[in-house]
């Protein structure tokens, strides 16, 4: 304890030493940032890329002929060959004015593959037409995502479960004089759910409904016209992202093509995740690096004192686990401080970030387990990594040469 209490004391009156703190504050920093970007990029993949509709359309460049759409229909990767007109309308409600809300509704094809589950409520299932599952932040306004959901106030989904909610749409079309007519349709949903989006791209206007609810939208929408129908890219809808390959090969079988409706370039992610996690190295490397020159000039500049302390008793050993235990010192401060300033920033950061990223639907995720990781990587590990090379370089000289010069 005298050992520590002195160790201590030498520690902070030694102003060199406020320099090796806050270089290894900078690398925890730095470490933390990037690790923390590497598992937001993860989860963003994992939570979007992966599972989200628009992250699974493969579009046709030409539209399918029957043969081609009977293969990709008996593919078990494939949910639904449909277009866009059946996947996704856009409908509007009045309910909601009352408190504020445009009422501005999406109604999705709510079939196996692409209903999500609901976490409140029941699940949406065929029989069930004249009924719907919608976000549990509930945002029937404009087209915003879960983190612009938080800042604008959704509306409590338990006080809307099984309640009626009133739609309507317009479609326009052309009399037989040549005038343009506009034909309101009104319709009547039950809420029967709720389900997850705090990590979806879907706005939180987003609703599911059945196939048969859905196909008279359109047909009242007249898109289900053989015109319409034969101008209208064939959207494939696949239960992954990892089909993708499989089902443009049958499409190019067919002398067809397809694109993504919505992506990451692969090689993108790949140089995302190269650049953060060389990031990462060259701050360990620097960490180790800074803490091992440090130590190794400071101990070359303090021989006289070291011989003297020799001189009067001191083991040359001791000395060795001292200067261990004064950098020991260092760590557990540049944690402290380096903890508490990289706090502060990603509340900073979240408060600045949230509006822009929360339109794609991304969280940005603070977890304790990162921090925890960056702090041993950042910081604990060019330490012991430095007392190592100490330990070997100077301790186990048999006669501590570098104390005798």
């Amino acid at each position: 304890m005298q050992r520590l209490s002195l160790s201590l004391k030498r520690t902070l009156r030694n102003k060199k030493n406020y320099f090796l703190l806050v270089v290894l504050m900078i690398c925890f920093v730095i470490t933390a940032v990037s690790f923390v970007i590497h598992d937001n990029i993860t989860s963003y993949i994992n939570d979007s890329f992966y599972k989200e509709l628009e992250f699974r359309i493969v579009i046709a460049e030409n539209n399918l002929d029957a043969e081609t759409r009977e293969e990709l229909e008996a593919n078990e990767h494939v949910v639904t060959v449909t277009n866009r007109f059946q996947l996704y309308s856009y409908v509007y409600t009045d309910d909601f004015k009352d408190l504020g809300y445009f009422g501005n509704l999406e109604l999705n094809l709510g079939i196996n593959g692409i209903v999500p589950p609901v976490i409140l409520g029941e699940n949406l299932t065929e029989d069930k037409t004249g009924m719907m599952i919608c976000p549990y932040y509930f945002y029937p306004g404009e087209r915003l995502t879960y983190e612009n959901i938080q800042e604008k106030g959704a509306l409590n989904p338990k006080d809307y479960l099984n309640k009626d909610v009133h739609i309507y749409y317009n479609h326009s079309d052309i009399d037989e004089n040549g005038q343009e007519i506009t034909k309101r349709f009104d319709q009547t949903f039950k809420i029967i759910g709720f389900y997850d989006n705090t990590s979806t791209v879907t706005s939180g206007g987003a609703c599911y409904i059945t196939y048969d609810d859905k196909q008279e939208i359109v047909n009242n929408l007249g898109y289900n016209t053989s015109e319409i129908m034969q101008n209208q890219s064939n959207w494939i809808v696949m239960d992954d992202t990892n089909s993708y390959d499989e089902i443009i090969s049958i499409l190019q079988k067919h002398g067809n093509d397809g694109f993504r409706d919505a992506y990451f370039n692969e090689n993108t992610i790949a140089d995302w995740y190269l650049t953060v996690r060389l990031i990462i190295i060259v701050s360990i490397f620097a960490s180790f690096m800074i803490v091992l020159n440090f130590v190794y000039k400071h101990i070359l500049s303090n021989l006289k004192d070291y011989q003297l302390r020799i001189s009067l008793g001191y083991q040359k050993k001791d000395i060795v686990i001292e200067k261990i235990i004064e950098l020991a010192i260092m760590v557990v401060l540049a944690i402290i401080i380096g903890v508490f300033l990289f706090g502060i920033g990603s509340w900073v950061a979240k408060l600045i970030l949230a509006d822009y990223y929360g339109v794609l639907g991304i969280r940005l995720y603070f977890r304790l387990s990162v921090l925890a990781l960056s702090v041993f990587v950042g910081i604990i590990l060019p330490f012991l990594l430095s007392m190592f090379f100490i330990w070997f370089y100077f301790g186990k000289q048999k006669s501590y040469r570098f104390l005798n010069k």
